[in-house]
């Protein structure tokens, strides 16, 4: 009787452990693993469902410039730090408002959207706020100052 008590027990924690690493895999599956963002799976992903959305969406793309050069002269740390510091600097400009990903080594989206075309009152040719632009740029350029 302890035999198949213990046996089931071992079946039962096989199975847990399991779904815990199928559920790791699954969010590994869309997610960047240096900076947290969504990857370019995710990204494609989000794209297919976007073309039901009944309001505007905005995507902004943007990469590194000259990161291999980064690489070349002050370390991959130093441009893996950089690419880390931009997604950080992503998440807080965008906050609630959309979606970041990471879908290339130094290439970046950020998706907004908006059902109504009037409450944001930014440059909707780029989707962005004047005041989350002028963030990006300064944590950058503070970046690049070190």
């Amino acid at each position: 009787m302890a035999f198949l008590i213990s046996a089931a027990c071992t079946v039962l924690y096989e199975q847990v452990q399991e779904n815990a690493n199928v559920a790791i895999y699954a969010r590994m599956a869309y997610m960047d693993t240096m900076t947290g963002l969504g990857n370019r799976t995710a990204f494609l992903e989000e794209n297919k469902s976007n073309a039901t959305f009944p309001g505007m969406i905005s995507y902004i793309m943007m990469d590194a410039n000259n990161l291999k050069k980064i690489n070349d002269t002050l370390g991959h740390n130093k441009g893996d730090e950089l690419i880390v510091t931009i997604a950080k600097c992503m998440r807080t400009a965008v906050g609630d408002s959309g979606q970041c990903y990471r879908i290339g080594g130094d290439e970046f989206v950020i998706i907004l959207k908006n059902k109504d075309r009037h409450r944001d009152r930014g440059d909707h040719k780029t989707g962005t706020r004047r005041g989350e632009t002028l963030l990006m740029s300064k944590v950058i350029y503070r970046f690049l100052l070190q």
